[in-house]
């Protein structure tokens, strides 16, 4: 019997591990140069679902419990599916955007889990934000040797993007698109710090250089509004995390921090040494020209208030049920490029133009409620660490949760990441973190 229960947990722990490092493989390559089709991600997430499915239920015979925040992403799911019938909208990409949003739920509901289970995926991310630094280094050190082998690996409409975007002074590197390099490279930047800078048993040298190029990475896709709301995300966890004793002393650490980045980004902008820098030029500029443009009261979106204003107007109109599912980019057509439509660049404008309110109202509840549920669990496990199995590392993922949350919804108001699925996956993945902690601080008396 003993030989059993051994053989069933060990299957149970190696299936879940396969699942989620699957789940969170397809999600954080999704937009690299590893597919050619969105059939071979449909299919890889199907497997990886199908084997968490194994490992958590089949043979752990894990009930599965559906909580309320399940239950919200389940109507908000099944009015995405009436939209799109009622519309008419059936073909093959909303099928996937179906099928995406199905899984990233299956998830959330599937992985209540043990930490622990999570160590494994924390250092894929590590190492793929490595790696997508790595590539945007590559592309502009050695830009011949990128085109040559490298850029040859993407289809040719991918191509044309990353072309355009390097002679603009942005490097994409192992991707197509600038923003979703800069995506990767945000996620594990708040691994390496929120996680790994506690492990003392890593070198800090190590752990230093691996930040610095990092950061680097990150300015070399010039992506202006990943560099400032991760550098707000951040501020905002660690702000969160303080216990009140030690509260006046890390604000004034967090505040000389912050100066201290600015009065160097500014040294560096105006040292004559580096001004030949174009990337490092480019990057501070469009920075500093951002907040002057606030300061000044100009339009530093890059033509978003049209699109802005043009949703909220279709917005007026069609207040309940919305225009449909993906319409505002074919509505869109000739606002700002002649030739083809655009995202309202704003996740809330376009789920009330889209879905409606009452779609809108529901994915914006479930967003803000595990905000709230994050850092109540945060607070409860920074205060009772030391009497939780596992406290330091909870402490950790619960911070990896709420940074990545910060981030997800403040690039929400200039980004598209209800229909930029790396985006999407990775917040459902960070969210159950959070969600696995109130479930077993619910259940366990060690947790009281």
């Amino acid at each position: 019997m003993r030989t059993i229960n051994y053989i069933n947990n060990h299957l149970q722990s190696i299936t879940t591990i396969m699942g989620m490092f699957l789940f969170v493989f397809v999600f954080t390559t999704l937009e690299s140069f590893f597919y050619k089709s969105f059939i071979e991600v449909g299919l890889l997430i199907l497997i990886s679902m199908v084997v968490l499915f194994l490992g958590r239920v089949l043979i752990n015979s894990y009930y599965i419990t559906i909580n309320v925040i399940d239950v919200m992403w389940i109507m908000f799911l099944v009015t995405l599916v009436i939209n799109v019938l009622l519309n008419n909208l059936i073909n093959v990409i909303t099928i996937y955007d179906i099928f995406v949003y199905t899984a990233g739920v299956s998830f959330l509901i599937l992985a209540k889990i043990d930490i622990n289970y999570y160590k494994s995926t924390f250092k894929l991310i590590a190492v793929l934000s490595i790696f997508y630094a790595a590539g945007a280094m590559l592309q502009y050190f050695f830009a011949d040797a990128y085109f040559n082998y490298i850029f040859q690996l993407f289809p040719d409409g991918y191509q044309r993007n990353i072309l355009a975007q390097y002679l603009n002074g942005s490097y994409s590197g192992f991707t197509y698109q600038v923003a979703y390099t800069a995506g990767y490279i945000v996620s594990g930047l708040g691994v390496v710090i929120l996680l790994y800078w506690k492990n003392r048993s890593i070198s800090r040298p190590f752990l230093t250089l691996v930040i610095v190029l990092l950061i680097f990475g990150l300015l070399l896709t010039t992506k202006r509004a990943h560099l400032i709301f991760f550098i707000l995300a951040l501020t905002t966890t660690l702000v969160l995390s303080m216990k009140n004793k030690f509260l006046l002393r890390k604000i004034m650490k967090i505040i000389s921090f912050i100066f201290s980045v600015i009065v160097g980004l500014i040294i560096i902008f105006n040292a004559d040494i580096l001004k030949s820098n174009e990337i490092l030029s480019n990057s501070i500029e469009e920075i500093i020209r951002t907040f002057s443009g606030i300061i000044q009261g100009e339009d530093i979106s890059s033509g978003r208030f049209v699109l802005y204003n043009y949703a909220w107007s279709l917005f007026q109109d069609n207040s309940f049920f919305g225009i449909g599912w993906k319409e505002f980019i074919e509505n869109s057509k000739g606002l700002i490029n002649p030739d083809r439509g655009s995202h309202p660049h704003n996740i809330y404008l376009q789920l009330m133009v889209e879905l409606g309110f009452f779609g809108f109202l529901l994915f914006v509840l479930p967003l803000i409620t595990v905000f709230f549920i994050t850092f109540y669990m945060l607070r409860k496990v920074m205060n009772n660490k030391e009497k939780i199995e596992n406290g330091v590392l909870w402490e950790s993922g619960i911070q990896i949760s709420l940074f990545y949350q910060t981030f997800f919804i403040l690039y929400g108001f200039t980004g598209n990441l209800i229909t930029d699925y790396s985006f999407l996956l990775t917040y459902f993945f960070m969210s159950s973190i959070s969600l696995s902690a109130w479930g077993k601080m619910n259940i366990s008396n060690n947790y009281v």
